[in-house]
């Protein structure tokens, strides 16, 4: 596909940097939700949204079934 292997390791080096960028994002994301719920441990309306949220996280980056490998 690409005819300079250099320029194809030059191409993955971004993509991989541009996940791990987009994946530390991602936590501190919901490094923010868990300090928000840390916070308002005694709102219990509050809690109750902050858990939802959290818990459609996992499901949101959780593979799906047919991913897994056997």
């Amino acid at each position: 596909m690409f005819g300079d292997n250099q320029f194809a390791d030059e191409v993955f080096d971004e993509f991989m940097l541009n996940r791990a960028a987009q994946g530390a994002q991602f936590a501190d994301f919901v490094a923010l939700i868990n300090m928000k719920a840390a916070d308002n441990v005694d709102n219990p309306e509050k809690m109750s949204l902050l858990t939802e949220i959290l818990n459609d996280l996992k499901l949101f980056i959780q593979p799906l079934e047919n991913d897994m490998p056997n």
